[in-house]
């Protein structure tokens, strides 16, 4: 079970990490968006920190990308419909 999570979170990161690129995004320009550190967010990319639902929620939004792609539920990362 514990090697399932440290899996989810290496999953998890490396989607965090690839779609802050796509966006144009450094760590610390998302860092301040999401109103954390820098090091923090490089932690979450890293698989090193359990990301919490509120983040991932606020994440789907500014990187317009699906929770069920950053969850690893769909492999598209289709973006979100513009509101």
């Amino acid at each position: 079970m514990k090697n399932d999570i440290i899996i989810f979170s290496i999953e998890l990161g490396k989607k965090l990490a690839e779609q802050r690129k796509i966006n144009g995004f450094s760590q610390r320009e998302l860092a301040k968006q999401l109103k954390i550190s820098q090091q923090l967010l490089a932690a979450y990319e890293l698989g090193q920190r359990r990301l919490h639902v509120f983040l991932l929620f606020k994440l789907s939004k500014i990187l317009s990308v699906s929770t069920d792609y950053l969850l690893g539920i769909k492999d598209d990362p289709e973006p979100l419909p513009k509101k």
